[in-house]
């Protein structure tokens, strides 16, 4: 029923969508970036989408690096349908991060990826 609808239960993150390792560094070493005091985001042209996620050193608390990248995983799948598909993205989570609340996450991420311009139909930098 809920397919028909064009709705799904599937709410995790799909495999083919995360960076490895060596992608995680291209991008961050190649790419562009942008920078708010919340969080980093890198972004590169590619021929496939994927995005990667973390934490600047001074998240120290295990449990807090882990719940901000959980939080900005979910903030980027939810606005994920609306960007372009040839991309990959890294978004590096800052300590004042842990301050907000998910929408307000959600906004400065969709803030930072409206500045790098990679929503559908945006215009190239």
């Amino acid at each position: 029923m809920l397919e028909e609808l064009g709705l799904s239960l599937k709410f995790s993150f799909p495999p083919e969508g995360r960076l490895g390792r060596k992608e995680f560094r291209e991008v961050c070493r190649q790419g562009r970036a942008f920078v708010s005091p919340w969080m980093i985001l890198y972004y590169k042209e590619d021929d496939r989408w994927g995005a990667g996620f973390g934490t600047t050193k001074e998240v120290r608390k295990a449990v807090e690096r882990n719940r901000l990248r959980r939080r900005l995983k979910e903030a980027y799948r939810l606005l994920r349908p609306e960007l372009a598909p040839n991309f990959k993205v890294v978004v590096i989570g800052k300590p004042k991060a842990l301050e907000l609340g998910f929408e307000e996450l959600r906004g400065e991420l969709e803030k930072l990826l409206k500045k790098a311009n990679i929503f559908r139909g945006a215009s190239p930098n």
